[in-house]
């Protein structure tokens, strides 16, 4: 889980094709998800308030990074694990 700043994002690790934002009392204008070196692999704007369910695209084992912006702050970020599931 990771937040403050009224906004929860989850789960983290990522371990399949979804991922949660629950926004507590502020819209979300934008999100991104990007590679660490910059490259954007989502991008979706709107005005959202409530939980958002994102569909994840096929992402790789590694560290991503997620951009919120949002209309008290001007953008949040937060890094993002993806790990392999493998049931046991």
């Amino acid at each position: 889980m990771f937040f403050g700043s009224n906004i929860l994002v989850y789960p983290n690790p990522i371990f399949g094709s979804k991922l949660i934002l629950i926004i507590n009392q502020t819209h979300i204008i934008s999100y991104e998800l990007m590679e660490t070196n910059g490259k954007s692999i989502l991008f979706k704007v709107g005005k959202y308030v409530g939980p958002i369910e994102i569909e994840l695209p096929e992402l790789g084992k590694g560290i991503y990074i997620l951009s919120i912006l949002h209309q008290r702050v001007i953008s949040v970020k937060a890094c993002l694990n993806k790990v392999r599931f493998e049931p046991k």
